[in-house]
Parts: structure tokens; C-alpha cells; sequence
């Protein structure tokens, strides 16, 4: 593990170094753009550790909820769109239409599953198709009936042995190929968990030479498409240009902030403590607030609760947590107080982006 977290830090460590002595040379782009990488694959290393550590002590709960099948399916083919069509891949998705629209499920957490199969899928295949598959799967469940999500590629496939070693913590660091491709080592390692967590399995099927199918298969329940109503909401109507109030105790944070959200185009006021954000919403108007949960003199869960307490408009205005805290119980804590969602840090621009696109149909 110790290499796994030092190859991305002394990258960003050493760009950062070459920028800091020499930010006029020409390659000084170059070299940002590697420690943003660098970066960003030591915090998803981090991510993975801490899911993975969860899964294996049994502290990872999930959230299962109605979820929109269709949906579900589009927007994770449109999140690994990017990636697939970089190398020049055809990438599809099919949905039995036989299924039921909504399913009971952790749909975060399928999400995270069918992420790192496709990046998988991705990784180790140069042409050709990759397919994300949903149907049923007879002969599971105690009614003979699972879902089953396949993600099959044309790619390199794999040999019995490597099948066997696939889902190891950092197997990558076994075979060449796969140290090639990049990539943490534990998302197969996390997913196989997740899986079992929700009752399921993953099944691998390859042949070298010939691609390979991954199926995850977990129960099939049925859910009401009137108790998913809230994930189909009409955004709230907005003006092109938001007024945003972000309370944050961190400069550096407040910094960032404010420097994404004037690149949006939007008008920003800054708070550094709960307290201040309270009065700053008694103050003036904001169509949106972006809360710290973690801040001194009144941290942001009290903030919301006193902020809901408010008279309208000021105690209907969305409020969405931030937090770099990754338990469940935060997350809960958040929502109880009156917080519209919880999102976690670093929030960057695509993030920020999907936020005020679903709240305020702002593209």
C-alpha cells in the first residue's frame, strides 16, 4: 500500500516543485496537468481504502430507495462515455423491458459497482464494443429471480489464473498488463464486497483473446414508481445568474469556492462560521447555499436547523451539504437537519456543475 500511495504523491509533490521553481517555463501547463492527475488518482486511492476498510470491519451500511432503472442505466453510459470514446470504443447499454421500471436498491452504491466494471472494461479493451447489460437472472433469489447486470467488452480477456486473482487488494501490481493501465487495485476488491453486501455476487467469464463478461447479480424487489417521484422533480425556475451563499471555514476552501463559482457566473458571498451564515440568510436573499458541516462557533448542521426554522423564502432555499467526513451517520445528521442533499469534498467543476443542473436546470 505504501507504493500504491507514494507514485501519486511524489507525482504531484514533484510538478508541483517543477512549477514553483519555474512557472514560466513553457511546459508549466503540462506539468499542472499532471499533478491535477496525480491528485485526483490519490484521491480516489483514498476513497477506495476507506470503502474498502468499511466493507471489511462491516461499518458500510446501505440506503436502498426507489430507483429508476432507465435512468440508473443512462447515467452511468453517459458518465463512461468520455472515457470509452477516448480510446474509440463503441460503448452501449440495453435494459430488458420486461423489468419493472423502479427497483428497491442502494442506487449509489450499484453505481460504484458498475464504475469500476466498466473502467475495467475500458482499461483492457483498445477496440471494439463494450455493452452494459440489465435483465433478469433465473436461478437466484428466493423466488428464482435476480437482476443481473452484465458489462461485457471485446477486450484482451484473461486466463483462468488471472481470473482467480482479479478481485485481490492491488492485483494489479501482479501482472504488467494491468499495472500498464493504471487504475487504484481495489475497485474489483470493492465491488465483489458491495456485492455480497447487498446479497449478490459478481460472475467472470473470459477467454484470452476473446473479451470478457462480468455479470453482478443482486435481488430483484419491486418499488412503487410514486415513491421515486422526488429523483423526476421539475428543477426549480432560476435566474441565469444565482446568488450563492458558501459557508466555510477553511481559506483555502472559501478560495476555491469562490473562484469556481465566478467562473460560472454566478454572484457568491462568503461566511466562515454557521453562525454567520444564519445571519447572512436573515440578511439578504440566496437562491442557494453551499454549507461546511465542520466549522467553528455553529458547525453547518445546527446552521441548516436554524436556517429551516426561518420564515419563508429564506427557510425553503436549498441547502446542500459539504463535507469531507465519509460516515453514514454525517450524511444522515445533514439530512435530518434539513439539508437538500450532501455532497462530498472535493466538489469540483463537473460536480458543481451536475448540482446546479439538477437543482436549477442550469446547464
Amino acid at each position: 500500500m505504501s507504493h500504491e500511495l507514494r507514485t501519486p504523491l511524489h507525482g504531484l509533490l514533484g510538478m508541483l516543485s517543477l512549477l514553483k521553481d519555474s512557472p514560466r517555463d513553457p511546459s508549466a501547463g503540462q506539468w499542472l496537468g499532471t499533478a491535477d492527475d496525480s491528485a485526483s488518482h490519490l484521491l480516489r486511492l483514498l476513497d477506495d481504502i476507506l470503502d474498502l476498510s468499511k466493507l471489511e470491519s462491516g461499518t458500510l451500511t446501505l440506503s436502498p430507495a426507489p430507483v429508476h432503472l432507465a435512468t440508473l442505466l443512462r447515467e452511468v453510459q453517459a458518465l463512461m462515455q468520455p472515457a470509452a470514446s477516448a480510446k474509440g470504443l463503441n460503448l452501449q447499454a440495453e435494459l430488458d423491458p420486461s423489468l419493472p421500471s423502479h427497483v428497491r436498491l442502494d442506487g449509489t452504491r450499484v453505481r460504484q459497482v458498475l464504475f469500476n466494471l466498466l473502467i475495467n472494461a475500458v482499461k483492457f479493451s483498445d477496440s471494439g464494443v463494450i455493452v452494459l447489460r440489465c435483465r433478469r437472472h433465473l436461478g437466484g433469489g428466493a423466488d428464482g429471480v435476480r437482476l443481473e447486470f452484465d458489462v461485457a467488452d471485446t477486450g484482451i480477456g484473461m486466463d483462468p489464473q488471472m481470473v482467480a486473482r482479479l478481485f485481490r487488494r492491488f492485483s494489479r501490481a501482479d501482472d504488467p498488463r494491468a499495472r500498464q493501465q493504471g487504475g487504484t487495485g481495489l475497485g474489483l476488491a470493492i465491488s465483489r464486497n458491495l456485492a455480497r453486501l447487498m446479497g449478490g455476487e459478481i460472475v467472470v467469464r473470459s477467454t484470452p483473446g476473446a473479451g470478457s463478461v462480468f455479470s453482478f447479480r443482486c435481488p430483484l424487489q419491486q418499488a412503487e414508481p410514486a415513491l421515486a417521484g422526488a429523483e423526476q422533480s421539475a428543477p426549480l425556475v432560476a435566474p441565469p445568474t444565482l446568488r450563492v451563499l458558501v459557508a466555510e471555514d477553511h481559506p483555502v476552501n472559501r478560495l476555491y469556492m469562490q473562484a469556481l463559482l465566478d467562473r460560472l457566473g454566478h454572484s457568491v458571498t462568503l461566511v466562515d462560521d454557521g453562525l454567520a451564515a444564519v445571519q447572512a440568510m436573515r440578511a439578504q436573499p440566496f437562491d442557494l447555499v453551499l454549507m461546511d458541516v465542520h466549522m467553528p462557533v455553529m458547525d453547518g448542521v445546527a446552521a441548516t436547523a436554524e436556517i429551516r426554522n426561518l420564515p419563508a423564502p429564506a427557510g425553503r432555499t436549498p441547502i446542500v451539504a459539504l463535507t469531507a467526513d465519509v460516515f453514514a451517520d454525517t450524511r444522515a445528521r445533514c439530512l435530518a437537519a434539513g439539508a437538500a442533499e450532501v455532497l462530498t469534498k472535493p466538489l469540483g467543476l463537473p460536480a458543481l456543475q451536475s448540482l446546479l443542473a439538477r437543482r436549477f436546470g442550469l446547464s
